[in-house]
């Protein structure tokens, strides 16, 4: 018997299953920081299953995806350096061994040229590639 007719879940004995895949909601970078990429979720996942960084492809970056990890309905990429506020990032994802997958087991789809929304901000910097700071020790953003 189908949940209220949305395809939620199967009623087993009194109790809803849950069926569904996980849906990306988001995927955006610099809202965690410049050098990290967060895909939002629309439920908790599996913080036991962790992707690889092999998993995982940025396109848009001369950067590399340097860890995954898995914090509630987040997975957070964090790259290998900063990601610029000029650049147009895509990220591709393909499951394998440790796919992302909610707290019942359903795996979230694969990712194919899913756009990023870039919140970075660049800072002004001296000519040896030092970040110029206010008087209150903060970088001065562009």
């Amino acid at each position: 018997m189908l949940g209220l007719g949305l395809g939620i879940g199967v009623a087993r004995f009194g109790v809803m299953e849950d069926i569904i895949a996980p849906i990306l909601l988001v995927a955006e970078v610099g809202t965690v920081g410049d050098d990290t990429i967060t895909l939002l979720y629309n439920e908790d996942l599996d913080e036991l299953s962790i992707p690889s960084v092999l998993d995982y492809s940025v396109v848009g970056t001369i950067l590399t995806v340097n860890s995954v990890g898995v914090d509630g309905r987040y997975i957070i990429i964090e790259m290998t350096g900063n990601i610029t506020e000029i650049d147009a990032i895509t990220i591709f994802y393909t499951a394998a061994a440790d796919p992302v997958r909610d707290l019942s087991g359903n795996e979230a789809a694969n990712l194919v040229a899913q756009e990023v929304t870039n919140n970075t901000q660049n800072y002004l910097m001296d000519h040896d590639g030092a970040y110029i700071l206010d008087h209150d020790g903060d970088k001065i953003p562009i």
